[in-house]
């Protein structure tokens, strides 16, 4: 059988909503513990990269988000902690519906791409890299948001990089390493 780590975590948020008729970030977060730490990287990376990441400010509150996510990688917690205030976003069944439906060509896609590999540079010691790399793309962000579009850069890194999380792909945690290397040097001798 074959890996679908991005099927498997939008058939686990569907079947909440069609259970609940809708689903909260907090049953959410619980319902995938460690697992959801990827995803959300991979969100953030996203979000940045879409028009919203163009919005003056929005690079610096994806950025904070990043840091308080990885960083509870650092510290060692199994499961995320999110502030009570945040708990009650939810999505209707409706619109994670049409969520899935339009995603799904390109998860198609993602999912056959990315499987379980290198196994060895995904485990404990690269998370903490990974969630240390996602820092610093996500600090470099920040001046980057005074060069258009350039936010997308590190942000694609954080998308890599949670994607590997996710898939628990090594070649992908190598790949998405390097390339967040190559965009801090650049992100740095561009602000320099």
């Amino acid at each position: 059988m074959s890996s679908t780590p991005l099927h498997d975590i939008l058939s686990d948020i569907d079947e909440m909503a069609e259970k609940d008729g809708s689903v909260n970030l907090k049953s959410l977060l619980e319902s995938f513990e460690n697992r959801s730490f990827g995803p959300v990287l991979a969100l953030l990376g996203i979000l940045a990269i879409s028009p919203l990441g163009a919005v003056p400010g929005i690079p610096i509150v994806l950025a904070g988000l990043v840091i308080l996510w990885a960083g509870q990688i650092l510290i060692g917690r199994s499961h995320p902690w999110v502030p009570s205030a945040l708990h009650s976003i939810s999505l209707k069944e409706s619109q994670v519906e049409s969520f899935q439906e339009k995603a799904e060509p390109a998860i198609d896609h993602i999912d056959n791409w990315v499987k379980p590999r290198f196994e060895w540079a995904v485990g404990t010691y690269s998370e903490y890299i990974i969630a240390a790399m996602s820092i610093a793309l996500s600090l470099i962000m920040i001046p980057l948001e005074l060069i258009p579009f350039a936010v997308a850069l590190p942000a694609g890194g954080l998308v890599l990089l949670g994607l590997s999380l996710m898939a628990k792909d090594g070649i992908l945690t190598l790949i998405s390493m390097a390339f967040g290397v190559i965009v801090l040097v650049g992100g740095l001798l561009s602000v320099i």
